[in-house]
């Protein structure tokens, strides 16, 4: 598959005052960017921020409370779809 950016620059290039192809191009560029943004995302290890983040609740004597306001809020849910 050919990159859309090619064909726009090219075009571009002959229609430099085109400003329609000039918003396609900026587009694909945010489009792009927000691939490139979404992979870097979708590839970071977020197990250490996770992990320190449950010490640091637990330190301050909040996990507990997370934990049975989750565990009350799971089970209105599956009240709720058995109903």
């Amino acid at each position: 598959m050919e990159d859309k950016r090619v064909a726009i620059k090219s075009a571009l290039a002959a229609a430099p005052s085109d400003v329609s192809l000039a918003n396609d191009l900026a587009q694909e560029e945010q489009k792009r960017q927000a691939w490139a943004t979404e992979n870097e995302r979708r590839q970071h290890n977020y197990i250490p921020f996770v992990m320190e983040l449950v010490k640091q609740l637990a330190a301050k004597g909040k996990l507990r409370d997370m934990i049975a306001k989750g565990g009350e809020k799971a089970k209105v849910k599956r009240e709720s779809k058995k109903n």
